[in-house]
């Protein structure tokens, strides 16, 4: 399937920031030209927080388990560019599913580890998926038996297969599937240009947005990290992010892909942890949320062991307006501008550098490097006494070479909404820091959004699901500021009846309607009435200064 308007792509070839080598195709130039040099390995604790033991492949190995993967994908009879959902963390395996659907040309639908019931029905209903896997638990959550109980209620799913050692019933294990030995009968007939992923953002309607990458537009978004980062060619990568989104795909798995280095991957449980991944890895360069950089970093030097470079990772501009707090240790930034693009901006100073508005190239300053997205200002009204001249703060809209061109075909899904000059306005809002060139630091979401690890949650939308309860008569969703998250979410409820509403409450009870665990409110405070602004809505700043911790 192809959605892109060749017409409107031809900057991107002529300037080298798209190609036609798919993503699977890196790891078979990678295991023709160095078979034996490590490619992918899973931590040392994997068995503590999803099934089966840690593996580690070369790339003559990982390429052979993506033919094999390919082959046990089409002999399921799954045809090019059918939607394949992948519910699964930060292991090869998850790596060699995604991949191995590439090369038999179907569209992965990777979705966000926080999604349950609702949203994963929502998301697979949406794309026409045919069929999902799922690994067996991650931590404490049943992923697989997740799946299996919601894939019934989606008409199309022939298939929901399984990835680790304790599966439910009803759950395929893949393993059983796939002959090791299996090779694709002829090559599928895709090119760079067809869709490779689905991810995922909030659709205006509180539903999933699907959001179609090909293989060129991630290619682009993963140069940004590369080519402003300076990876080396063979460079030893770690990473906490899963292959869900921009970040674990485009920012991880599409750099390691690029510079045929080796990818070690964890699951972040404990900063002593995911240092001690770090080190035993010998990573030379590290991919890690922004507000962790520092405390790992620390952890090493208390260890003595040697510091990789570090990549930190700014999950939709929170806390960006106040970086003067934020990590020391970084020598790049990158900003996600919700699942639309990313930029990377490598440090002159111990603290970011603003984001370009207008072309963004990479690596900055560098004659004839390539333009890999275009940001805008969609600026407020000016106020007054504020000249025509003067700098003012908007929605950042974003276009380009990594951005996906439509919206998902067949009428189902939101297109997104795109300008005259085919920019999309991310929801994300900045301020200008300079004129020449201009510059803005991102200051997070609109009023009524909150921001939490990357994720847009439309605070309405909860303060509904909350005030569907039979006992809650009146209720408020809203945020408080979190230092590692961004944002964490409380619920202000007006009960009916003795006693108070609890958290334990709320969460039995979205828990049990499906909800996503990032729409899930962390605290629930019982009240008498809810605040009022002078408008007649609900005053949210004024529950998050009497309730926000």
């Amino acid at each position: 399937m192809m959605l892109i308007d060749h017409e409107a792509t031809k900057p991107y070839r002529a300037s080298g920031a798209w190609g036609r080598v798919a993503l699977d195709m890196l790891v078979h130039r990678a295991a023709q030209g160095h078979p034996e040099h490590a490619a992918i390995a899973d931590a040392a604790d994997r068995p503590e927080w999803t099934g089966g033991t840690p593996r580690s492949l070369t790339f003559a190995e990982l390429d052979r388990e993506i033919d094999a993967t390919a082959a046990a994908y089409r002999a399921l009879g799954l045809e090019e560019g059918s939607v394949v959902g992948l519910f699964s963390p930060n292991t090869v395996d998850t790596v060699v599913a995604l991949l191995g659907g590439l090369r038999a040309g179907l569209i992965v639908a990777p979705m966000p580890l926080t999604w349950r019931g609702a949203d994963i029905q929502a998301g697979l209903d949406l794309v026409g998926a045919k069929a999902v896997i799922a690994a067996d638990r991650l931590e404490d959550a049943p992923l697989a038996e997740i799946v299996r109980d919601t894939a019934v209620n989606v008409f199309g799913v022939r298939f929901v297969l399984g990835l680790g050692d304790d599966l439910p019933d009803g759950v395929a294990p893949f393993a059983e599937v796939r002959d090791p030995d299996g090779k694709l009968a002829e090559p599928a007939g895709f090119t760079a240009d067809h869709v490779a992923t689905i991810t995922w953002t909030e659709g205006r309607k509180n539903a999933p947005q699907p959001l179609p990458r090909s293989h060129n537009q991630w290619i682009a978004t993963g140069l940004m990290h590369l080519l402003e980062g300076r990876i080396e060619p063979a460079t030893v990568l770690a990473s906490a992010f899963a292959p869900t989104g921009i970040v674990g795909i485009g920012a991880v798995l599409v750099p390691w892909l690029l510079t045929g280095g080796t990818l070690h991957l964890s699951h972040f449980r404990s900063l002593d942890g995911l240092a001690g991944d770090i080190a035993r890895a010998g990573a030379r360069h590290a991919i890690l949320p922004e507000p962790l950089v520092d405390a790992v970093a620390e952890r090493l030097d208390a260890a003595g062991a040697e510091q990789p470079a570090y990549t930190a990772v700014w999950r939709n501009g929170h806390g960006a307006a106040d970086a003067r707090i934020g990590s020391t240790r970084a020598g790049v930034d990158i900003f996600t501008l919700d699942e639309w693009a990313l930029v990377a901006s490598l440090r002159s100073g111990d603290r970011p550098s603003p984001i370009p508005i207008g072309p963004v190239n990479a690596p900055r300053g560098t004659e004839q490097a390539p333009i890999l997205a275009e940001t805008r200002l969609v600026a407020r009204q000016r106020r007054n006494g504020e000249s025509e001249g003067t700098l003012v703060s908007g929605e950042i809209a974003v276009a380009g070479a990594m951005v996906p061109e439509i919206g998902w075909p067949g009428g189902r899904a939101e297109p997104p909404l795109r300008d005259d000059a085919g920019f999309v306005r991310t929801g994300l809002f900045a301020r200008p820091v300079s004129e020449f060139p201009v510059t803005a630091e991102i200051t997070g979401r609109g009023p009524g959004t909150a921001s939490l690890g990357g994720f847009s949650v439309p605070l309405d939308q909860v303060q509904r699901l909350i005030g569907e309860r039979p006992d809650a008569t009146k209720s408020a969703a809203f945020s408080e500021t979190d230092r590692i998250v961004g944002a964490r979410l409380r619920a202000a409820v007006v009960g009916e009846a003795e006693p108070g509403f609890t958290a334990a409450e709320l969460e039995a009870y979205l828990d049990g309607r499906g909800v996503a665990l990032h729409k899930r409110p962390h605290g629930a405070d019982a009240v008498r009435g809810l605040p009022v602004r002078i408008d007649g809505g609900i005053d949210r700043e004024a529950l998050a200064r009497r309730f926000g911790k």
